[in-house]
């Protein structure tokens, strides 16, 4: 699950987003250099950002489901509710 998702975000591959020890610390790269022992950050994001955008969707569609919030400036405050939770988990999340 691992390589998925760190499939996922270095994409881009000769143009990265971060350098490669900070993929490798994504990886669970140890502090202290011992090995791929340390916390797996890349499943702990991904399984929290993809949680996020769920609970988003099933607010919207599912819990405020009426006339009243079905315009598209509604969708775009919650869609950017979302990516501004999902930035704020990712960038805290060390």
């Amino acid at each position: 699950m691992t390589e998925f998702f760190a499939s996922l975000y270095e994409f881009f591959g000769l143009l990265p987003f971060y350098s490669k020890d900070f993929a490798d610390h994504l990886r669970g790269w140890a502090a202290d250099c011992s090995g791929y022992t340390g916390t797996i950050w890349y499943n702990i994001i991904a399984i929290t950002m993809t949680g996020v955008t769920a609970l988003g969707y099933a607010l919207m569609y599912h819990i405020i489901d009426s006339p009243k919030w079905n315009k598209k400036q509604h969708w775009w405050i919650v869609a950017l509710v979302i990516i501004a939770l999902n930035w704020f988990i990712a960038f805290n999340s060390f």
